[in-house]
């Protein structure tokens, strides 16, 4: 998997801590990541990485930025577990990155917003294989 493409602010302090969050469905990180600058404390890099474009079979067919392929918004629809496996590799791509730099893993803060927010959920709690124990697990308006 080839390293995503992210909207990256760096802290105008001293780096400390990292903020990752992803952003939903057809967004990119653009999106947040200067209103995330706002609420953060200045020693904290934000990243919002881009979602890869995709067919989305919810939406059509349409191409657009999403972590997965979304079928249905049915409670009982295939899930594409290969795409959300995929999404989260990249995920800890970017969490291995800043522990490589220094930042400690109980300094980084994994979220996101609606489909973002699920695959931070996910990344965070049901893959935590091989993911250390991060600060904080943030999901806004997410399943």
């Amino acid at each position: 998997t080839s390293k995503l493409a992210a909207k990256i602010i760096e802290s105008s302090a001293a780096q400390k801590s990292t903020l990752i969050f992803l952003h939903g469905l057809g967004d990119t990180g653009d999106g947040w990541a200067s209103e995330l600058r706002n609420v953060v404390p200045n020693h904290c890099k934000v990243i919002c990485p881009h979602a890869r474009q995709i067919p989305v079979t919810l939406n059509g067919g349409m191409v657009m930025p999403s972590w997965f392929n979304l079928v249905s918004l049915a409670e009982n629809a295939p899930q594409d577990k290969a795409g959300l496996e995929s999404a989260c590799k990249d995920v800890k791509v970017l969490i291995s990155e800043e522990l490589e730099k220094g930042i400690p893993a109980n300094k980084i803060v994994l979220g996101g917003f609606s489909m973002g927010g699920a695959l931070a959920l996910y990344t965070a709690l049901a893959a935590k294989e091989n993911t250390p124990a991060l600060a904080g697990i943030v999901g806004l308006s997410c399943w």
